[in-house]
């Protein structure tokens, strides 16, 4: 139910409910001013109906006490109806509060500048996966530490090894080859590189 439509039905509701209450307390009153009389008649000793009198005055007494516990009730209703017609109105305030409006505005555009950051991120993340680092190799971390759990996949990049002399691709022996100078080894894949060229 829209916050308008429940408005209005509570709202009728509430004046039907006052409607009742002031039917009762106007009941309550005739009912009383009726036992007064009833009570008035039936204190007269010459009065022949007294009897009669003092029953139907205990009868009215019963029906006082009811009406007026009913009439509490209605009170209560009315009070409770009161109660959420005034919460109602508050929520529907805060829904069409103006300032309400701009944060819901602010909070949109926070959420749309978090989803271009994540995006950002993704991208971030899938270059990092194609940067490439230069591996140790045999010679530079000796037979232990190289056999004993030290990935020796390299990228397609990294395994490409260039001849000095050719520039042509060549297996991983070549990284053994002598220097230049021919008095020590290349040991790495990017020093090869920088000698070849």
């Amino acid at each position: 139910m829209l916050f308008g439509e429940q408005y209005k039905h509570l709202w009728k509701e509430l004046e039907s409910e006052r409607e009742k209450t002031k039917f009762l307390e106007a009941e309550v009153i005739r009912l009383t001013d009726l036992l007064r009389t009833h009570r008035y008649e039936a204190d007269l000793p010459e009065n022949e109906n007294s009897g009669r009198r003092r029953q139907r005055t205990r009868v009215l007494e019963a029906e006082i006490v009811r009406l007026t516990k009913l009439g509490k009730i209605h009170r209560d209703e009315n009070r409770r109806l009161g109660k959420d017609i005034h919460v109602l109105a508050q929520t529907v305030q805060t829904m069409l509060d103006p300032e309400r409006e701009r944060y819901l505005s602010k909070i949109a555009e926070l959420e749309v500048r978090i989803r271009v950051l994540e995006n950002e991120n993704e991208v971030l993340e899938k270059q990092k996966g194609y940067v490439s680092f230069p591996q140790p190799t045999f010679s530079e971390i000796g037979e232990e530490e190289y056999s004993s759990g030290v990935d020796t996949q390299a990228s397609d990049e990294e395994s490409v090894v260039l001849d000095v002399n050719t520039n042509n691709p060549v297996g991983p022996e070549a990284v053994s080859t002598l220097g230049p100078e021919g008095d020590r080894p290349i040991s790495t894949v990017g020093e090869l590189r920088i000698l070849g060229r």
